[in-house]
């Protein structure tokens, strides 16, 4: 009770916050505005399907910018822009493996939408019978409560090192946002939002990229201050295996960015494109066609963005290392007690640049700070290196376009958590609610009911995920999420997407196949994660034969010295090949079964007939209501103008310049969307004036 008191004393100490009230009162607009897409799309779905997978209608730039925003998360400005401050040019090789994986999934998307499923275990009810979809969703429901926790903890633990924003504000706020646009509007308001911070987030990206590109001297300076720092060696595109960097910043991998680690990437990248655990980006939207131009624009938008989002770190290890580096947890800062005039004139600056430096600006007004928010309790990144992006934003942009910034995080981290949340709620009552209502004798509800069922689910999921970042945070200490989540993964989802993979490709998998690829993906994911302690253990038992202890000893320190994509080619291999050993009892299959096959496979080959199958789109009241809620952000952006000043109260040309620039961007995407958004339904009003003169009110949808 003492800790839920401290804390909600010190969430609202806005004075211990290292970001302005401009920037503060950008951040409540912003998620003022999501709530508010959240109640325009709350009435919109009349069941599940419309809840989940917006009734079939979401366009394909509507779902490739939503899968943009899904696949850039808060883990592309910290740990990705952190791999980028240690290796540089490597980060073209991520670029790559986006941009290979989305070009193919180009080809499988249109089958994915053929599935015609509203969830993706519903697919695989389809290929492989009710028993391996009740895995499937239970596994998947199972991955997803623990997940939004997670994502919320690590933007708040984030936040209160670069920000000094308490860790129970940002997960309470952004939670409570995220749950309501969410429940009120399902798969409508996470598109629709995802859209409108992809609007945001692009443009103010691209303005830190410039202001920081010219800080540092444009690309000339950039390569001079790489051959300067003496960092060639670092920043090369593809690294030797066992390159030891000049910084200890952040964790990179043995042999990551090495050719074997390509190789894994791409391999990896096109299972993630071809699989059915993946259909869920495009059961949504209205066609084949639609799908197919849905991912080449995801794959287009995350290729370029990659550049964007990670250069700046790049600049950060360039100019601001030495500042960088003191925000982790084994670097201890000194006050700086120094009486020059120049470093009190520049006291005010440094505590806005750094979230663990102390000044000497006034003793006084020292213990006074520290007193309303000790510096030492602030939690300090494990990797320092994963605060470069944001504390090169803090010293390039003024005041309110850093607050975008940061919305632009909570962006990342929204989209991730609101699909989520959207996603689970639709697999529980769509998959898992029905057995078991049967199993007890009960009718499952449908209609209606079913979809308020699907909301009361969402909300009790989204109070869980803030529940659990709460009890992570009082609990976890200094425990890397990131290592956490790494080890999910490797248990979880490896084995599981690559099981699927074959689906689409051969018929004569028996039903059981992807169980026996999966116990197999799992016992070597185990292997990896537990051997090495277990032959340390085992070691020491005086019983066993001689030599055996030093054979245990060499198995475990093989496995802990395999690299990542050694592990990936052994659990490939061990995942895959059972799955296709299994053809070799095709014969076994009942005529039920090999019929369930026949149908699946003519179903992802027969084209969705959008008119037949669903019925008239809303495509003209998207643009509408994204071109409109667009123009009001815009707007909103300019009033950013009086406050776009740098850290002496100096107003900038660029700084004005910038709130133009975002602005505009904005502003020209949202107009275009409503000029096309009027145009598109004079078409509709002509197309059903012809279908009422021609074969009369049969052809209405």
């Amino acid at each position: 009770m003492d800790w839920l008191v401290e804390q909600a004393r010190t969430m609202f100490n806005l004075g211990s916050w290292e970001i302005s009230i401009v920037d503060v009162g950008v951040m409540v607009g912003y998620l003022v505005l999501m709530m508010v897409v959240g109640w325009l799309c709350k009435g919109i779905s009349k069941d599940v399907s419309d809840y989940v997978r917006m009734g079939c209608k979401s366009t394909w730039w509507l779902m490739g910018t939503s899968i943009f925003m899904l696949m850039t998360s808060a883990g592309t400005f910290t740990g990705g822009a952190g791999q980028a401050y240690m290796s540089g040019w490597s980060f073209l090789l991520m670029s790559l493996g986006s941009l290979f994986g989305y070009v193919c999934m180009m080809f499988f998307a249109p089958w994915m939408r053929r599935t015609r499923a509203v969830t993706p275990p519903d697919a695989i009810r389809l290929r492989y019978g009710p028993f391996v979809e009740q895995i499937n969703a239970y596994l998947g429901a199972a991955g997803g409560m623990l997940w939004g926790g997670t994502w919320l903890l690590a933007l708040g633990q984030f936040m209160a090192v670069v920000f000094n924003v308490p860790v129970p504000t940002v997960i309470l706020f952004v939670g409570i946002v995220v749950v309501f646009y969410s429940v009120s509007g399902g798969s409508w308001s996470v598109q629709i939002t995802d859209t409108l911070q992809a609007y945001i987030l692009v443009p103010i990206a691209l303005v830190v990229l410039f202001l920081s590109m010219r800080q540092v001297g444009w690309m000339d300076g950039l390569l001079q201050g790489i051959a300067d720092k003496g960092l060639q060696d670092d920043y090369k595109v593809i690294m030797e295996v066992g390159h030891q960097y000049k910084s200890s910043a952040a964790k990179v991998g043995l042999g990551y960015f090495s050719i074997g680690w390509l190789v894994a990437s791409l391999v990896y990248s096109f299972v993630l494109s071809a699989n059915m655990t993946s259909c869920w980006r495009f059961l949504s939207v209205k066609s084949d066609r639609d799908a197919r131009k849905a991912a080449l624009l995801a794959g287009v938008l995350l290729c370029l963005g990659t550049f964007v989002w990670y250069m700046p770190a790049m600049v950060g290890r360039i100019l601001y290392e030495d500042e960088i580096n003191a925000m982790g947890k084994n670097v201890v800062v000194q006050a700086n007690v120094e009486s020059s005039a120049e470093t009190a004139a520049d006291a005010e600056s440094d505590m806005e640049a750094t979230a663990t430096e102390n000044t000497a600006e006034s003793a006084a007004d020292t213990e006074t700070k520290t007193a309303a928010a000790p510096k030492e309790d602030a939690r300090k990144l494990n990797n320092p290196a994963d605060g470069a992006y944001a504390y090169v934003a803090k010293k390039v942009l003024p005041p309110g376009l850093l607050g975008l910034v940061v919305i632009g995080l909570f962006a990342a981290t929204m989209s991730s958590l609101d699909s989520s949340l959207t996603g689970n709620a639709g697999l529980v009552t769509n998959n898992i609610y029905p057995p078991l209502a049967r199993l007890f004798g009960k009718e499952p509800w449908t209609g209606t009911k079913l979809l308020r069922l699907t909301q009361v689910i969402n909300l009790l999921l989204g109070a869980w995920a803030i529940v659990l970042a709460m009890l992570l945070y009082r609990m976890s200490g200094e425990k890397s999420l990131f290592d956490i989540g790494q080890e999910i993964i490797n248990l979880v989802s490896t084995p599981m997407v690559l099981a699927m993979t074959l689906s689409f490709f051969i018929r004569w998998l028996p039903w059981w196949a992807p169980l026996v690829g999966m116990m197999f993906g799992f016992s070597g994911s185990l292997t990896f994660m537990f051997a090495g302690p277990a032959a340390d253990w085992m070691s020491g038992i005086s019983w066993l034969p001689g030599g055996w202890d030093d054979a245990l000893r060499g198995f475990g320190e093989w496995v802990n010295g395999l690299m990542w994509h050694h592990r990936m080619y052994i659990n490939m291999g061990l995942t895959i090949v059972p799955t296709l050993a299994t053809c070799a009892f095709w014969f076994t299959a009942k005529p039920d079964y090999r019929r369930r096959v026949d149908i699946f496979f003519e179903q992802i080959h027969t084209p969705v007939d959008f008119k037949k199958e669903v019925g008239k789109d809303m495509d003209h009241s998207l643009m509408k209501i994204i071109g409109t809620l667009g123009l009001i952000i815009a707007g909103a952006i300019l009033v950013l103008i009086p406050f776009a000043k740098d850290s002496e109260g100096v107003v900038e040309r660029s700084s004005i310049l910038s709130v133009i620039f975002v602005s505009g961007c904005v502003g020209a995407i949202s107009l275009a969307m409503l000029l096309f958004g009027a145009r598109k339904a004079r078409q509709d009003r002509n197309q059903a004036a012809l279908e009422d003169g021609g074969s009369g009110p049969a052809c209405k949808p």
